[in-house]
């Protein structure tokens, strides 16, 4: 599985993006060798937390502020929206395994999950050594389970791979290594209600750009899949529906009021692609936006 990449110049990092196999598995969990893929990678950052453990060679992880030796047998966890990169050690081969998954995707009955920062030091990461402890031990053979899954596919593997890392969360949230935090559905008050409107007016200066969930997310400093929650139960929609709504409206506006090509109006609402504007349009107004142009024309001629 390749990893998308996008250069982020707020954090002048590389923001890397989740390739996941598909929705009934909305995580990636991939072995990897240095003799076949790449395993060094740039300065970066990624909403999904990452598990990487390695089982054979020495890899180097920098962090902001820190840089860790990682031996066979060391397990790293890195929390979302943390910059690292790593680069191998000598000629010796790595093999190793990363796990990437986003709460919102797969977690979505919880607000966050982070590192506990009563469990480390380190900020936004944790190193797990290898050692005797049942802890640890339970923990790799729980990650192999994932991975054997994975890799053999066998009758159910779906399931068992889901269940797999359920099972791991869990077992680093009951021990202090990741803090998870419920949903409370009545935290929606005046402040969360002024941010939101707030957010609304900026989507709709700024129907144009690229914007997205994340994007807004990172700018108004509220986690993913919190501002996914609110934002819904503030204005009944979810972010995507609402974005829609806007887009949408306004090119209305423009097959009313303007003489722009349909794809001009692709570029000035926003939408990323002219098909998916034709599919949208067409959901709430029954025309595509050449023929809603087009009864308009007819109309008012009429009239």
């Amino acid at each position: 599985v390749s990893a998308g990449y996008r250069r982020s110049s707020a954090m002048r990092t590389i923001e890397e993006g989740l390739d996941i196999f598909s929705t009934k598995l909305p995580f990636r969990c991939q072995n990897s060798r240095s003799d076949v893929l790449d395993v060094a990678a740039a300065m970066h950052v990624h909403r999904a937390i990452e598990i990487v453990t390695l089982y054979s060679g020495q890899m180097i992880f920098e962090f902001e502020k820190e840089t860790v030796l990682l031996k066979a047998g060391t397990i790293l966890i890195i929390d979302s929206y943390v910059p690292h990169q790593s680069t191998d050690q000598g000629p010796q081969i790595i093999n190793m395994n990363i796990i990437q998954f986003e709460t919102d995707l797969f977690l979505s009955e919880y607000r966050s999950l982070e590192i506990s920062s009563s469990s480390a030091a380190n900020a936004g990461f944790r190193v797990l050594r290898p050692g005797e402890s049942p802890l640890y031990r339970r923990i790799d053979a729980t990650i192999r389970d994932l991975a054997l899954e994975m890799e053999e596919k066998k009758t159910g593997y779906v399931l068992y791979a889901k269940a797999k890392l359920y099972e791991l969360i869990a077992l680093l949230a009951r021990n202090d290594i990741f803090r998870l935090t419920e949903y409370d559905d009545s935290g929606i008050n005046e402040y969360w209600v002024k941010t939101i409107l707030d957010i609304t007016k900026y989507l709709e200066a700024h129907l144009a750009e690229p914007i997205t969930l994340q994007s807004v997310s990172v700018q108004y400093k509220i986690s993913y899949s919190h501002l996914s929650r609110i934002f819904k139960k503030v204005t009944g929609q979810n972010f995507i529906q609402y974005l829609n709504r806007l887009r949408v409206i306004r090119a209305q506006q423009m097959l009313i009021e303007s003489t722009y090509s349909i794809t001009e109006i692709v570029e000035r609402t926003g939408f990323s692609s002219l098909n998916y504007l034709n599919r949208i349009f067409k959901r709430f107004y029954n025309y595509s936006p050449s023929e809603y142009r087009k009864h308009i024309l007819i109309h008012n001629i009429v009239d």
